[in-house]
């Protein structure tokens, strides 16, 4: 009962039923007079007014300002309330959308009024930890060679070539240096390149996105420290040195307790909508027309 309580104290659902009313009222009243519909203008809606007049510009209104809101709100009442009546709002796509988007929204604020108990939101984080898990991420270097090259891949596999020689050479001598790991990579390891040389903690959707699906399973099956390729992304050929890879997890609920809490505030919505259409919809017959295709 809690949720028509407030649906029915809500104006726009108040004004729909009354215009809805009016309108049945005037089929079947037929040369009748016109009976007396009440416009009322409580307290709180004055008091409304004043708030939002305040709001608007920066003050309280004085007493003419106040009277002129509400003959305002009044003629705006008259008006939508025979435009109800006349059933325009049907005609409308834009003002039916938002009619139902506001009953939807008055169900869900009901249901989602009373915040859950942090053992409840535990209790659903237990149930849907593969919801909140981590993907694996991966940090990278890349030199690239483009596809107007005569033969762009020939040139990065000649070019793997000299890497993994120089690196070899690099661990005999027991040497750090190796120009291939610097931020502006020598020409004769590549060509410039539109985006970045490095990536960090990049997960493969988001590798996938700069450069492909094929080039990101490939990114995602290397081994940590050592050059490989070349692999092809959308702009042309690579070779690709995976520097670190941290694997997939599940993180603890503190960490991702904010996304839980939305989870079950979409999960509440969900359920308040179905189980409030279900109820409705008892009060309807529904009858589908459909032309028998020749």
């Amino acid at each position: 009962m809690t949720i028509w309580k407030k649906v029915f104290r809500d104006p726009i659902f108040h004004f729909s039923l009354i215009g809805g009313t009016l309108f049945m009222a005037d089929i079947y009243s037929g040369d009748a007079p016109d009976q007396i519909r009440m416009i009322e203008v409580d307290q709180a809606q004055i008091e409304w007014m004043k708030s939002a007049s305040e709001k608007e510009v920066g003050r309280l209104p004085t007493d003419q300002e106040l009277e002129s809101l509400i003959d305002n709100f009044v003629r705006e009442e008259v008006y939508f309330r025979e435009a109800l009546a006349m059933g325009l709002q049907r005609e409308d796509v834009i003002v039916r959308r938002r009619l139902v988007q506001k009953l939807r929204f008055l169900v869900e604020d009901v249901a989602t009024a009373q915040p859950p108990s942090d053992q409840k939101l535990r209790g659903l984080f237990n149930k849907m930890q593969d919801n909140f898990q981590e993907p694996a991420r991966y940090s990278f270097s890349h030199f690239y060679f483009r596809n107007t090259r005569k033969d762009a891949r020939s040139d990065a596999r000649q070019s793997l070539d000299q890497l993994q020689f120089l690196a070899k050479q690099a661990k005999a001598n027991k040497s750090t240096a190796n120009n291939a790991t610097t931020d502006e990579p020598p020409k004769q390891w590549g060509d410039s390149f539109m985006m970045r040389y490095h990536y960090v903690n990049q997960d493969q959707r988001q590798i996938a996105n700069n450069f492909g699906g094929s080039f990101a399973a490939s990114v995602a099956g290397l081994p940590a420290g050592q050059w490989r390729g070349p692999f092809k992304s959308a702009y042309g050929w690579h070779l690709v040195k995976l520097s670190d890879k941290r694997d997939s997890y599940i993180p603890d609920f503190d960490e991702v307790s904010e996304s839980v809490l939305a989870h079950w505030h979409q999960q509440q919505r969900d359920k308040a909508n179905e189980e409030a259409f279900a109820r409705l919809q008892k009060s309807y017959q529904i009858e589908i027309h459909k032309t028998q295709e020749s």
